[in-house]
């Protein structure tokens, strides 16, 4: 392992060692993760290497761990859920301690994250990272004299330009399962449509029709007909024409209502269609290289499932290159809830 030579130095010169080195990918990563959601504490795992004679230490990887709000947050079955996968995707790597955010509480340490920082992590040189995604601040806590004190600054490498890290950027949230979302509600909508077809106009004016053939049928029923003595029976026939002509108007009538209940039971009754392309997912856009997507793993995740989504193929190139991509291990590509994926674009996977 060798001490990287092109580095941006963020805060000041410590002069104290071991002089900490963040890969620069994971720091974007780390940021975009505090900006995924800005309304609860979000932490994780720090993976890496340190140096033989301890002078220097690399962050390489990370792995997110859940909080639980209702057990007191920081448990030990969540360290212990998230070093297990960090086991199994990294396994040449230390866990060098742990990040947390604090959105807009700035960067000052509570007593509870010193507890579980010396209950789980009780190596000296373990370190804790603490981002505010708000106030755009952060900074690494080391051990001093059996206390946490925070770095005045540190390096990220890997990078040779660093004006991202410097500029103020405006926070993007994912909203990828916001149009997912929205698209599931559109495809129930037309599913209810036609399981109960909406009112049309046309019904309106059937009604009103079969309404004032049944009121001509009341007026000029048979019985109402006033015949004056001595007259013809002309009155008579004209009234038995007009009812003839009500007659086949409502004959009518009902054979276009029964028809139109034949259409509606058809459409009740046949199979909820598959949703045509037009309304199946775009696929997501093409990200910038160098700026991998993330996906988090829920239940009933598979790889060829995430590669279909994002890529909108399972060959097994694709897979084995986003496996590759993530530190997974053949042939199962094993998964495990509530991680983090990276995504990197299709042309970058190799």
């Amino acid at each position: 392992m060798v001490e990287p030579t092109d580095f941006f130095q963020v805060g000041q010169e410590a002069g104290t060692e071991p002089r900490i080195y963040l890969r620069y990918d994971l720091f974007r990563a780390v940021e975009q993760f505090a900006l995924k959601d800005t309304s609860r504490e979000l932490a994780g795992l720090l993976l890496g290497r340190m140096a033989r004679d301890g002078k220097y230490v690399l962050v390489e990887e990370a792995v997110e761990c859940g909080i639980s709000e209702e057990a007191g947050r920081f448990t030990s079955r969540v360290f212990q859920y998230a070093r297990r996968i960090a086991r199994h995707r990294y396994p040449d790597l230390q866990i060098l301690g742990w990040f947390h955010t604090h959105p807009g509480t700035g960067l000052e340490l509570s007593s509870e994250e010193r507890e579980v920082h010396k209950a789980q992590f009780r190596d000296s040189w373990q370190m804790l990272y603490v981002e505010d995604p708000t106030q755009r601040d952060r900074s690494f806590y080391t051990e001093a004299g059996g206390q946490l004190a925070a770095c005045p600054g540190f390096r990220i490498y890997g990078k040779e330009t660093f004006k991202e890290v410097t500029q103020e950027s405006v926070p993007v949230r994912a909203d990828e399962h916001l149009k997912e979302r929205y698209l599931e509600r559109s495809l129930e909508k037309i599913q209810r449509m036609l399981r109960r077809p909406t009112w049309q106009p046309r019904d309106t004016l059937v009604v009103l029709l079969l309404l004032a053939n049944l009121l001509a049928l009341i007026i000029f029923r048979p019985g109402a007909t006033v015949v004056q003595s001595g007259g013809s029976g002309s009155g008579d026939k004209e009234v038995i024409k007009r009812l003839d002509a009500l007659s086949k108007r409502l004959t009518d009538l009902e054979q276009h209502l029964a028809a139109m209940q034949v259409i509606d039971q058809e459409l009740m009754s046949s199979p909820t269609p598959e949703p045509t392309p037009l309304a199946a997912p775009s696929p997501p856009p093409p990200s910038t290289p160098g700026k991998a997507r993330s996906h988090k793993v829920k239940a009933g995740d598979t790889l060829g499932r995430i590669a279909e989504k994002y890529y909108g193929s399972s060959d097994p190139k694709i897979l084995k290159a986003l496996a590759r991509a993530n530190g997974l291990k053949g042939p199962n590509y094993d998964l495990f809830q509530g991680e983090m994926l990276k995504i990197p674009d299709k042309k970058d996977l190799k």
